[in-house]
């Protein structure tokens, strides 16, 4: 009885390592029992262990999650700013009111967000964006803050981009 919980206790060690231990002809670690890594060898390549940089290829995640919080923070920051300030200070000159008061300024700022998020081509370069943060971040190991306000360079950047 002792062994099987003292086994299930390095069962539950291993799992949360990220190892799954069964009797199959696995790779054998020092004490004899078969390892198979639940993260796929494609994902811990890289000089980092982290990825490969150069993969361009994009899991579910990445598609359905990561790039569209790419495209709704960029398009509020940079493309619908005036309709999300009008919106805004709507809200605070109706207070409790703003729900029946502020639909024409919410309605002109969703029409905007549904805009950019149906523009291909800046939801391609929020794509690029995107792989470029991902392929710096497997290279170096260094997580880069996503938030896009909190980067003064690149604030400038995009808004000298607009310009042109």
């Amino acid at each position: 009885m002792f062994s099987n919980k003292y086994h299930m206790q390095n069962m539950n060690a291993d799992k949360m390592n990220g190892n799954i231990h069964d009797d199959g002809d696995q790779s054998h670690s020092d004490n004899g029992s078969a390892t198979k890594n639940v993260v796929s060898a494609k994902l811990t390549h890289g000089p980092m262990g982290l990825g490969d940089p150069s993969d361009r290829t994009l899991r579910k995640v990445e598609i359905e999650v990561m790039i569209p919080k790419l495209v709704r923070e960029r398009s509020k920051i940079y493309k619908c700013s005036e309709e999300k300030k009008a919106f805004d200070q709507c809200c605070l000159d109706n207070a409790m009111a703003m729900v029946f008061k502020c639909r024409e300024e919410n309605n002109r700022y969703q029409q905007c967000l549904n805009h950019w998020f149906n523009d291909k081509q800046f939801v391609n370069e929020c794509k690029e964006i995107y792989l470029k943060q991902r392929a710096e971040f497997r290279s170096t190991g260094i997580k880069r803050n996503r938030k896009i306000g909190h980067n003064k360079d690149a604030n400038n950047n995009d808004a000298a981009n607009q310009t042109a």
